[in-house]
């Protein structure tokens, strides 16, 4: 007799759902059983000053595949284009696709942008364009759907950190501190949702390769004179396991596990999948 998809009669929402972390979750999610409600910007107006993001904005096209991919599992995919930092109009937009759907009861709060700059030449426009997305973003996110989860009498919860929000990371200062705050974020909710029966945890990536997405040059604003001393300084390798990086579907991995019944005692923990970087913490 087969046993029941993990996830089977779930709805779950997935932000940042139109690539990379975002649609391997959403798919992740609908393979173990879950209606997905995939959300992301469209075609809306990008954070200003886009060239100074890493990697361009999604398009709608991206959330439309992304649909493709969850509705091929069989599974029930809303497409919904809302901004995460606009508080008033993604509660609006959750609300509406839960009750299209029939309620909500997994929340991955992914929705995230990076950028690269030292930090004496960062820019007000650079930090905000990262904070206002990947920590603002999150606290609306977790807002507007906390009281769905109340009223469905217990949910999950997960939001992508990063390794970058374990440790410092020169050029990512705006990147790190949102990281950082998104795990503070995470353990706060996890003790004030805890009595309505809601888990709240967080996943630290370390790099992820995505084949459908430009590899980001992180030494772009390096000078001759930095790359120089870098190439001559020996560096430790990353990871303590033999790889460069690891792949979207790992992390989503990851997140339909704390999704699901067997991690319903897990709450308030960041999961690092950082091929062993982690262990170079010091606390």
């Amino acid at each position: 007799m087969t046993s029941p998809a993990p996830l089977s009669g779930r709805i779950a929402l997935v932000t940042g759902a139109a690539r990379g972390l975002g649609r391997a979750i959403a798919v992740a999610t609908a393979r173990a059983g879950a209606d997905v409600v995939v959300l992301d910007l469209g075609d809306q107006t990008a954070p200003t000053g886009a060239g100074a993001l890493l990697i361009p904005p999604s398009t709608s096209a991206d959330l439309a595949h992304t649909v493709d991919l969850v509705a091929a599992t069989g599974r029930r995919a809303l497409p919904v284009v809302a901004d995460v930092r606009d508080h008033q109009a993604l509660t609006q937009a959750i609300h509406q696709a839960a009750a299209n759907l029939g309620g909500l009861d997994l929340v991955a709060v992914n929705a995230g942008v990076a950028g690269y700059g030292p930090l004496l030449s960062m820019t007000p426009e650079q930090w905000s364009n990262v904070i206002d997305v990947n920590l603002t973003g999150a606290f609306n996110t977790i807002s507007a759907c906390g009281p769905l989860l109340v009223e469905a009498g217990g949910g999950r919860i997960v939001a992508t950190a990063s390794v970058a929000g374990r440790q410092g990371m020169p050029g990512l200062a705006h990147y790190a501190a949102s990281k950082w705050g998104l795990i503070g974020l995470v353990k706060t909710s996890a003790l004030e949702l805890g009595p309505h029966r809601i888990t709240v945890n967080a996943v630290a990536p370390t790099l992820v390769l995505d084949p459908d997405q430009p590899t980001p040059d992180l030494d772009l604003e390096a000078s001759a004179d930095e790359k120089n001393a870098n190439e001559q300084t020996p560096q430790p390798p990353p990871h303590a396991l033999p790889v460069d990086a690891i792949h979207p579907g790992d992390v989503a991995d990851a997140v339909t596990f704390l999704f699901s019944d067997q991690a319903r005692y897990i709450s308030g923990t960041c999961l690092d999948i950082a091929a062993g970087a982690n262990a170079r913490y010091t606390a």
